[in-house]
């Protein structure tokens, strides 16, 4: 939700924007702004940190079952349905957003004239041929990160990247945990390009040890909400100046071998914040409860959804309905106001259909994909003589 919420937000508050990615002219911000502007009402519209706190997520669900039964089998079958699981749902969502583009809903053309942020209008641009829809959304997208179709889909490379790597880790190390570390430290310094995106991929990393520390963090109750009150504040790091005692802190800068984490510091405090906030999270009982209620399992069942539809449902219906509002002679903020109401109920509904329709059929395939890869697999091994 908060990517969701950020996407628009930067769009149509570019000074909300300006608070996690410093640019090179003062923005002056309205009172509404001003207001939204104070931590930690930031946390519901930080896009970045959304998506690290995505990533420690992923990498402690996503070995859950290995470190529970300690086999092999978890990790393999988990691997086999990575792909599909990630790649079919992207290309659907590549595929609305050429129907979109192609019928004329797509209104970014026109984003100065509604008075938005001015890279909006750079936003697709095109052209786009049919033949994009299947480069971008079998390969571009989950491959290669690229997304000029809907650009949010630059995580589902490192989500995809990062998983395999991980399993494949922690399949050959899983008991030596020295070199586990290491060698997956030395893959994502190569996938990172020895540049701080390091952190995306050890973020996955940091995920998976949670399972090991999870079972400590049970028996201490009081270190996991320690843990989860500093991911927070961390998570909240932006540009504003309470966050000047986090600035103020010496960063590693490993050049020339590795990142110098100085060039994003954002990013470094982000992964931070996320590790500890997902480790108070699964560590507190209460924590844990308020998660597994009702309303936050619901959207988590439809937040990949939210996330893979959300850039073209925004250029689309956000903007046409801000742009319909000023037209009627609504004043800007009412007219964004009313653009975020038709544009959250479009995503939010649209994401419970796309769920039902793609996101759903996708996971049960891959579910029956593994599956057969693993009966293969054990019929293979039956099939070879003790001798051999």
């Amino acid at each position: 939700m908060a990517v969701m919420i950020g996407h628009f937000s930067y769009v149509f508050h570019p000074y909300l924007a300006s608070l996690f990615r410093p640019v090179p002219f003062s923005i002056k911000p309205s009172a509404f702004e001003r207001l939204v502007s104070i931590p930690p009402l930031t946390l519901a519209y930080s896009a970045d940190a959304a998506v690290s706190i995505f990533f420690v997520m992923s990498g402690c669900v996503l070995t859950t079952k290995f470190f529970m039964a300690k086999e092999i089998p978890a990790l393999q079958s988990a691997a086999a349905k990575r792909y599909i699981r990630l790649g079919l749902p992207s290309f659907a969502s590549i595929f609305l957003a050429w129907i979109l583009w192609r019928s004329g809903a797509i209104y970014t053309a026109h984003a100065n004239e509604i008075g938005v942020a001015g890279w909006v209008s750079g936003w697709y641009a095109g052209p786009f041929m049919f033949i994009d829809v299947f480069i971008d959304g079998l390969a571009g997208a989950p491959l290669f990160a690229r997304t000029a179709l809907n650009p949010a889909l630059w995580t589902i490379q490192v989500e995809l990247i990062g998983s395999i790597v991980l399993f494949a880790i922690i399949s050959l190390f899983g008991k030596r945990p020295i070199l586990l570390i290491l060698w997956f430290m030395f893959f994502a310094n190569i996938f990172g390009l020895q540049s701080p995106n390091v952190l995306f991929y050890i973020s996955f990393l940091a995920g998976a040890i949670l399972n090991i520390a999870q079972p400590w963090l049970n028996r201490n109750q009081v270190a996991s909400l320690v843990a989860f009150s500093l991911g927070i504040f961390c998570v909240a790091y932006n540009q504003q100046a309470m966050f000047d005692i986090l600035r103020m802190l010496p960063l590693p800068n490993l050049k020339p071998v590795g990142p110098d984490f100085n060039d994003n510091p954002d990013l470094l405090w982000h992964t931070v914040g996320s590790i500890l906030l997902v480790a108070g999270v699964i560590g507190s009982r209460r924590l844990s409860a308020i998660i597994g209620s009702r309303i936050p399992v619901f959207l988590g069942k439809i937040s990949f959804s939210i996330y893979v539809i959300h850039v073209p449902i925004l250029a689309s219906v956000g903007l046409r309905v801000a742009a319909a509002a000023q037209l009627a002679g609504l004043k800007y903020e009412q007219s964004v106001a009313l653009a975020f109401v038709a544009y959250a109920m479009a995503v939010v509904g649209g994401a419970i259909l796309f769920e039902r329709w793609v996101d759903a059929p996708s996971i049960r395939l891959a579910n029956r994909m593994a599956n057969r890869t693993a009966r293969v697999e054990k019929l293979q091994g039956q099939s070879i003589a003790p001798w051999q």
